[in-house]
């Protein structure tokens, strides 16, 4: 679009002029970015299933390091909260 609208300027005033590039590029990325944000949006909704907070994901993980010694129980402990955090939320429509 850019390459696009500067041939046009080109053609329109019969020269080049490098701030009208700039110019276009900064119109064309600002009339773009609300619907990339929004499908973003919805991408992020669809395959990650939350924000988390890490402290959040950590803590009782935290709790049970805390309590238990067992690099077995540590170890199942850990993979369960990887597998509940990386867990793609299922979207029913």
């Amino acid at each position: 679009m850019v390459v696009l609208l500067q041939s046009v300027f080109d053609m329109v005033s019969g020269e080049q002029c490098p701030l009208i590039i700039v110019i276009f590029t900064l119109v064309i990325a600002a009339i773009f970015a609300p619907p990339r944000r929004r499908l973003q949006t919805l991408i992020d909704r669809r395959f990650i299933r939350k924000k988390y907070d890490a402290q959040q994901v950590l803590g009782p993980f935290a709790l049970t390091a805390r309590e238990d010694t067992d690099t077995g129980v540590l170890t199942s402990e850990l993979m369960t909260v990887i597998q509940e955090t990386l867990q793609p939320d299922v979207i029913h429509v």
